[in-house]
Order: structure tokens, then C-alpha cells, then sequence
């Protein structure tokens, strides 16, 4: 106990035992003066206020009231029904309350969501940096706990199959995942101190996924799809796959999409703002290195025991997990076509996982990122210098620099041989010839587009041109290549895992 003045806020659900029908209503007031006895007389003087939450029935009262007499305890003490009546009193965000204080609060007293008397910023769907400090704070204890879970032994449990049913194909959760979730989330959205280890790894995870859900269907997305899209890349390639990684790594979002505010002849702005931009380039690298842990315990364990083929279901597994990132990261606002975007993200995860030892950040490999969230980590990314754009480095490398124009001079060769003078009588027969020279067969320009093409091309040309009109009729007529644009990411999924996993 401090030797200073101090209140005392006693949750007496954690005195009681809820789960066992033999406990009499006399349990949590007698255990209430079980623990004032154990105040030291020399710390009682200090104590000056006592909050007394989930107690405040007339059994309660009365007995309290009759040792507050017993004992010459002058102190006020407040009877709280329940969490919200407390945050009345006192800043409840700064007290660590454990996950069975909330589940007494919730299913006894009915108190379905704890309401505060001031507004936190947002957490969810915003951008994951340093500008958003509450929302960055939150998702590293998130994603810590998951990183220290997979990489510590005694920690990395094996899931049941009914967990990796619900991390994988979103399974119907239980009820008490669901209340437990409800409130973690809630929790983490007002800044309140938690006992993390009271929340499972499929809880903690269940958060990671609506931080990352929540950005993806933002206008700023973790994964801008156009990046993707933009060249026509083969993700086979080891090459075109680190290409398009670094030019994920290094684009950016502006801070503000507000106009600058310029003069009446618009001509200069009336104040002079630099617009910054950010990229999302540290969490998606993190991002991709805890994912890739997951595939790797995913391969450790059994998730399907009556399994006959192994190998077989292994793969399987492990494509349906690469679908529900995909789901995740997908954002279905973007404007390229669905099943393009879709595709592509699913290509992408699928060759980075599995070149994910070959894959380069600028010359750093993935495992090297392979750390828990801190500011020596971010101090430490910034150093490596992975937001510079792979493919403006090829243009400028493949770009010849302009040399300044120089005066036309006449030049020799050294080992130039003197001409040779031919005699007179041999010039008609050397220089004139009714053939063609090779370099008017190569002057293109000079000749019609029908000169061009032979007989054999344009016959082909034809029956090309026949052939694509046919499919073209064919793909107007009603009820047939209809493509919806706004399908759900689920039911595309679906289709992704009946064409791929159907040969499995």
C-alpha cells in the first residue's frame, strides 16, 4: 500500500465464484473483510476513499456498514453497480482489469459496453504509422504477442482443428470467442491497461485480421492493387517478384488530400505547405514475415487427422490459408477489375511464401525483419533504405545520359586501308547489278503496308479476323460471360478454391 493519500477500487467479482452453485451470498462480503484486515494500521490513515464494483446488493451493504463501524473506518465508500459507474468516478483506462472482470460485468450485471466520459482516436481502418500513435501502440502489443508466441518454445502451443478451421476459412466462432473478442476490441479502442494473457493466440489474432480488414477496405489500403497491376508481371520469376515487392515497398500516400489553397489569379499558393507523403512499407514487411511464420506452423501441425494423403493435405491447407490472407489484403473499392486484382494478390503471396528465403528487400533478406515491433526497429528499417522504387532505378539505369553536342569533325580510322582504284573497264560490271541491294529489302518506310504482307498472312489475318467475330457473337448473346464486378470477396474465394484445390 503507498504511504500517501489514495483510493482503493475493489472489484468484488473476484471474490465470489460464479461457476460453483454452492456459494452463498455471504462469500463476497466476508471476503471483502477478510482483506481490509489485511491493511496495515500505519497505511489505513492514507486511505481515503474506497470504490466498490459488482457489490452493491443489501447483503453486501449491510455487512460492510456493520465492520466500517466495528473497525472506526470513517472512509467513504462508493458502491459501483458496474465498470460504467466507475469510469464516473475514475479513469478505469489506467487500472488492469482481467478478462473475468469484464465477462462478471457483461453477462451478470448486463452491462453490454463500457461508456467513458471523453473520445479516443481510431484505430481501425487508419494508417499504421507513427502518425496515428494510439492505433500503432495497439497493434504492435497485438502483433508482439503473436510474433513471441510462434518464435518462443514453451509458448508456440499446437492449435486445435477447429482453431485453424476459423483462422483459415473464417469458421463460426464460439460464444464466449466472440464476447472475449468483443471485448479485447473494445478494450484496445479506449486505451485500457490489459492482462494480455488472459486473451488466447486465436483471439489475438481474430484483432490482427480486423486492423488489417478494416485498413484494406480504406481509401489508403496496406495493398494498393494498382502496383500490382500496373506492369505485366510473372511472379514465377524471382526477378519480377522482387520488383514488384520493392515497388510495394515504396509507394506512397499522401498525408492530406486537401487542395493547397492558392492566390485569386491561382498562380502561387497562399501558404507555403510542404505535402509530405508516407508508405505503409514497415507494417507490410512485418506483415508478410508474421504470415509466413503462420504457414510454417500451419506445417508443423494437423489440422485435418482422418487425412489419408498428407502431402496432399498439407498443400491444400496451405493455399486455403494464402486465400484468407488474400481476403484480408484484397480491396474491393479499387477500380481495376475484380478477378485481375484478386488473382494477382493471390500470385504474389503464393511466389513470395515460397521464395520467401530468395526474396530480397534491397539487398536484405525477410528473415533479417523477423523482430518484434520497437522504435530501435523502425530506427534500424530507416537505415536500410527499402522505399526506393526498384523500377525507377531500372529507367534510370537503362536511360543514356546526354552528352553536350559536339562541332562535327572529319575523322579517321588508324587501321583504315587505302581504297583501291578499280579500272575503268570493270565499273559497269562491279557497281551495277540487276539485283537488289539488302538494304532497300529493309527500307519499310519506303514501301505501301500491302507490299508488306504476304499471300500466306493475309489469309491468316482472315480467318483470325472470322474466328474473333465469332467469339465476339458469342459473348454478347444474353446468359452467357456476364462478369459482376462488385461480387463478393468470399464467393470469389470459393470459386479460387474449387478451381485450385479441386486437383489436389
Amino acid at each position: 500500500m503507498p504511504a500517501e493519500d489514495h483510493c482503493l477500487a475493489l472489484l468484488a467479482g473476484g471474490f465470489c465464484d460464479y461457476d460453483n452453485d454452492q456459494a452463498t451470498s455471504f462469500k463476497v462480503p466476508l471476503n471483502l473483510v477478510k482483506l481490509f484486515s489485511l491493511i496495515p494500521s500505519q497505511n489505513k490513515r492514507y486511505l481515503y476513499k474506497v470504490y466498490l464494483v459488482h457489490g452493491s446488493n443489501w447483503i453486501v451493504k449491510s455487512v460492510v456498514d456493520f465492520f466500517k463501524r466495528f473497525w472506526n473506518f470513517t472512509r467513504q465508500i462508493v458502491y459501483c453497480e458496474n465498470l460504467s459507474i466507475l469510469a464516473q468516478h475514475i479513469d478505469i483506462t489506467k487500472i488492469p482489469i482481467s478478462l473475468t472482470c469484464y465477462l462478471v460485468d457483461k453477462i451478470v450485471y448486463h452491462n453490454d459496453r463500457i461508456v467513458l466520459n471523453r473520445q479516443f482516436p481510431k484505430i481501425y481502418g487508419v494508417p499504421l504509422n507513427l502518425s496515428h500513435g494510439l492505433a500503432f501502440k495497439q497493434f504492435s502489443k497485438i502483433y508482439n504477442n503473436l510474433l513471441s508466441y510462434m518464435t518462443t518454445k514453451h509458448l508456440d502451443k499446437q492449435l486445435t482443428p477447429e482453431e485453424w478451421l476459423i483462422l483459415i476459412k473464417g469458421g463460426q466462432l464460439k460464444h464466449e470467442t466472440l464476447v472475449a473478442v468483443e471485448i479485447f476490441s473494445d478494450a484496445l479502442s479506449r486505451d485500457q491497461r490489459l492482462c494480455l494473457s488472459d486473451f488466447s493466440f486465436l483471439e489475438h489474432y481474430l484483432i490482427l485480421e480486423k486492423f488489417i480488414a478494416q485498413l484494406s477496405e480504406s481509401d489508403q489500403p496496406l495493398v494498393p492493387l494498382d502496383v500490382l497491376t500496373k506492369y505485366n508481371y510473372d511472379f514465377s520469376r524471382l526477378e519480377d517478384l522482387n520488383t514488384a515487392l520493392g515497388e510495394l515497398l515504396s509507394f506512397k500516400y499522401p498525408v492530406s488530400r486537401r487542395p493547397v489553397l492558392r492566390s485569386l489569379n491561382n498562380s502561387t499558393p497562399i501558404l507555403n505547405v510542404q505535402r509530405l507523403n508516407y508508405d505503409n512499407s514497415y507494417i507490410l514487411v512485418k506483415l508478410l514475415v508474421l504470415m509466413h511464420r503462420l504457414t510454417v506452423k500451419l506445417s508443423h501441425e494437423e489440422t485435418e487427422p482422418q487425412a489419408k494423403n498428407i502431402s496432399q493435405m498439407k498443400e491444400r491447407q496451405n493455399l486455403r490459408l494464402i486465400l484468407s490472407f488474400t481476403k484480408i489484403l484484397y480491396n474491393e473499392r479499387t477500380h481495376q477489375e475484380l478477378d485481375n486484382g484478386f488473382d494477382s494478390l493471390f500470385k504474389f503471396l503464393c511466389s513470395l511464401f515460397r521464395n520467401y528465403d530468395k526474396v530480397l528487400v534491397n539487398g536484405h533478406q525477410l528473415r533479417d525483419f523477423e523482430e518484434v515491433i520497437s522504435m530501435d526497429d523502425i530506427l534500424d528499417f530507416e537505415k536500410r533504405e527499402v522505399t526506393d522504387s526498384p523500377m525507377e532505378r531500372k529507367i534510370e539505369y537503362k536511360v543514356r545520359k546526354v552528352e553536350p553536342p559536339t562541332p562535327p569533325v572529319a575523322r579517321k580510322a588508324k587501321d583504315r586501308k587505302p581504297e583501291i582504284e578499280v579500272d575503268e573497264q570493270f565499273e559497269d560490271f562491279v557497281y551495277e547489278s540487276g539485283k537488289k541491294k539488302v538494304s532497300d529489302k529493309l527500307r519499310n518506310e519506303l514501301l505501301r503496308p500491302s507490299e508488306q504482307l504476304t499471300s500466306k498472312l493475309v489469309k491468316y489475318t482472315e480467318k483470325d479476323l472470322l474466328f474473333q467475330q465469332s467469339q465476339q457473337k458469342t459473348r454478347d448473346a444474353t446468359g452467357t460471360f456476364r462478369v459482376a464486378r462488385g461480387r463478393n470477396v468470399s464467393r470469389l474465394t470459393q470459386l479460387y478454391e474449387q478451381k485450385l484445390l479441386e486437383t489436389i
